[in-house]
């Protein structure tokens, strides 16, 4: 669809409307969610994958077609939330909507790749397609600012993944995640796994916004159009957070890497307890919208963290909580996602032309008065991304907490504990966009964007908050069962992984 919406724009005409090109994207991506749905029931989705030469390269069971059918739900999302804002901002062209296109296959790769050459291709087709779309909005210098800003620290994140691959495989010899696990097993790992570990970590850390990583988020968020900050808020997130849990769960599980293990754990605990903190307190005092939700992915990036932890030190296959910590972080995902698409979605509406500096005093402001549903939308996002029932987040944190709990009480209380406290720091601010929005009069007359796209993005998200909030069994289930097929693939390929490096 990507190569399809470029072949199109070359032959629209000078000037005309191009707004069909975004429900051609979002066609598109309806398409492909039809295919998951029809693939979601068959067994042998994996052996498509099975060739000689390119074997354990890929995997495609019900776990990543779950994770794909997020990836394209944020797709459509942004899409919808595109074809309004970009003609009033006067950034449409196909290239935007190819480029979503382009950025969603990229993600899509990420979470399906079981080999260390695929990870990289699928990292770089994102991350190319998401450089150009936080700045695609040319004429103006945040948007460029924030396009450069990306790119620089984009590369050093993809220079630190290559030395860490390369690293892995001076001390393997492997690229397989299987091989690299049979690999490991049974030998005492060298320094040179220690410093691959650690590039590793920090690679993945400017991917998914840990603390000490996290300089571009607030800056590319507050600079990239509304849509784009979407994207990368929730799909970006979602990619780098699966791509990393399956390395280190598959890769790297905690019972191969010796004495390195204990001293991974701890950093990655440092790294979260930091990450939660630092995002929780800066964003307190955080007036600029975009800025604001910047630090709150940075918060949740913590949070996440402990239930990849979770699933990593149970990594094994004799351990039959493998996919605990799996379906904790796939759940997560899914509101996380739905909250920050919501909350974009507004900010889009609010910002029109050159209006990019959307605050609490100038725009949300009175925003029940003047537009009452996307105060409702706001209000929405807001709760769930503070944990407050009856919206999804709250299912999403306890759910997150518990498994972690369940996995090692004495490991991760401790982290739960701050966690917790965390977000009940995170309230103050949340709560602070709805007290302005209900109960502060406006400063000024905002010119909304209005049209039928954006109101079909506020229906899936707000809706979608509250569906999976009020009853929730439905998607834990669909998580859990995703994550249990997970946990066979995983031990399959550790069961054959020596196999494979003999033949090798």
């Amino acid at each position: 669809m990507g190569m399809v919406l470029l072949m199109v724009d070359v032959f629209a005409l000078e000037g005309e409307d191009r707004r069909y090109l975004g429900f051609m994207s979002v066609a598109g991506m309806l398409a492909s969610l039809a295919a998951i749905y029809m693939l979601w029931g068959q067994d042998p989705v994996n052996a498509g994958f099975t060739t000689a030469t390119f074997g354990q390269m890929m995997v495609l069971g019900r776990f990543e077609l779950l994770v794909c059918a997020l990836l394209l739900l944020i797709g459509i999302c942004v899409s919808l939330m595109c074809i309004d804002h970009a003609e009033s901002a006067g950034f449409t062209s196909g290239e935007l909507y190819a480029l979503i296109n382009f950025a969603v296959f990229g993600m899509m790769v990420m979470v399906t790749a079981t080999n260390a050459v695929t990870l990289f291709i699928g990292l770089e087709t994102m991350s190319i397609a998401i450089y150009v779309l936080a700045a695609i909005k040319r004429k103006s210098p945040f948007a460029v600012e924030a396009g450069l800003k990306y790119f620089i620290l984009g590369a050093f994140a993809t220079g630190f993944l290559l030395f860490g691959l390369a690293y892995v495989y001076g001390e393997t010899g492997q690229f397989e995640y299987a091989a690299i696990t049979a690999a490991l097993h049974g030998r005492e790992p060298s320094a040179y796994l220690a410093i691959a570990m650690f590039m590793l970590v920090a690679a993945f850390g400017f991917k998914i916004a840990l603390v000490p990583f996290h300089m571009w988020t607030p800056d590319v968020y507050e600079g990239a159009p509304p849509p784009i900050g979407a994207l990368m808020a929730a799909g970006v997130k979602t990619a780098a957070v699966i791509a990393m849990a399956r390395l280190f769960v598959m890769a790297f599980p905690a019972s191969a890497l010796g004495w390195i293990g204990p001293d991974l754990f701890d950093a990655l605990a440092i790294l979260a307890v930091l990450t939660m903190t630092v995002g929780n307190l800066i964003a307190l005092h955080q007036r600029n919208v975009k800025r604001m939700l910047g630090y709150s992915a940075i918060a949740h990036a913590g949070y996440l963290l402990i239930g990849i932890m979770a699933a990593h030190i149970v990594a094994g296959p004799q351990n039959a909580a493998w996919g605990s910590g799996m379906s904790a972080v796939l759940f997560y995902l899914f509101v996380y996602a739905l909250a920050n698409l919501g909350a974009f979605a507004v900010i889009g509406m609010l910002s029109r032309g050159d209006d990019e500096d959307v605050t609490l005093d100038s725009h949300i402001s009175g925003l029940a008065q003047s537009h009452p549903i996307a105060a409702v939308v706001l209000a929405i996002a807001m709760l769930s991304l503070a944990g407050v029932p009856p919206t999804a987040g709250f299912f999403g944190k306890f759910v997150l907490f518990r498994e972690a709990l369940g996995v090692d009480t004495d490991r991760f209380l401790w982290l739960v504990i701050i966690a917790m406290l965390n977000s009940v720091v995170s309230v103050y601010y949340y709560l602070r966009v709805i007290v302005h929005a209900y109960m502060r009069d406006a400063t000024r007359q905002i010119q909304a964007v209005r049209g039928t796209a954006l109101a079909i993005a506020f229906v899936i998200t707000a809706l979608g908050s509250l569906q999976a909030g009020i009853f929730p069994a439905r998607y834990m289930k669909m998580a859990d069962q995703a994550a249990q097929e997970f946990i066979p693939v995983a031990q399959e390929v550790h069961t054959d992984a020596p196999e494979i490096a003999d033949a090798k």
